[in-house]
């Protein structure tokens, strides 16, 4: 089984991810590292520069930097007379994303956190899609235990990353991050408890597992 966390930056999913991992045994996958490993395991390592540099969360180009140098590569015409199999940056990166995140989903149960994965693993039936959220004060909170700030920069950083993500998702695939379509439950920890929530959500992947075992 495969979980695939989005949400607010601050709202929680980190701490969800790691208590259900924690309760399942899970591989979750939060951090760029385990990844950017994964990756050169799985021998993606042409394509990692490009998705190192625009990464969603940690990258240091924007998405704008992206847009414009891969609109100068299709513009220029080099590509389709010269070289044929060397793609433009943006589709780079989403082939080096793509790549990974099936890499990741085929290796074992695990938990993967943002770069378009629920997009990515949408026609696999052991997938659950989350996005989890939390109250604005909390989401504060947690990102000046984080950041070690203050309440105004927290903020700022909030809306800074949120920005960036939606900005990354809606590149790469045409959706907006923060629509509950594209997800199979949208979860407010407030409500739950970061506990409650992870135990939710390993209720959620025991009822999936029987509906899979039902219809072999």
């Amino acid at each position: 089984m495969v979980i695939t966390v989005d949400g607010d930056y601050g709202g929680g999913g980190r701490e969800v991810a790691r208590i259900l991992a924690e309760i399942t045994g899970y591989t979750n996958y939060d951090d760029d590292q385990m990844v950017l490993a994964a990756a050169k395991e799985a021998g993606i390592e042409l394509e990692m520069k490009a998705f190192e540099n625009f990464d969603e969360s940690s990258g240091e180009g924007s998405i704008a930097d992206l847009h414009k140098m891969s609109s100068v590569i299709r513009k220029s015409g080099w590509i389709s007379k010269h070289a044929a199999d060397v793609l433009p940056l943006d589709e780079k990166v989403a082939a080096a994303e793509r790549k990974v995140v099936n890499y990741l989903a085929d290796k074992d149960n695990c938990i993967i956190h943002g770069r378009c994965a629920n997009y990515y693993l949408s026609d696999r039936p052991n997938v659950i899609s989350m996005y989890i959220t939390d109250e604005k004060k909390k989401s504060e909170q947690r990102i000046m235990n984080w950041l070690d700030c203050s309440a105004e920069e927290a903020l700022k950083a909030i809306k800074r990353v949120n920005k960036r993500r939606n900005e990354y998702f809606s590149y790469f695939t045409d959706k907006d991050v923060d629509d509950p379509s594209n997800y199979d439950i949208v979860m407010n920890v407030s409500i739950y408890g970061e506990e409650g929530a992870a135990k939710l959500i390993k209720a959620m992947i025991e009822i999936r597992e029987e509906e899979m075992n039902r219809n072999k």
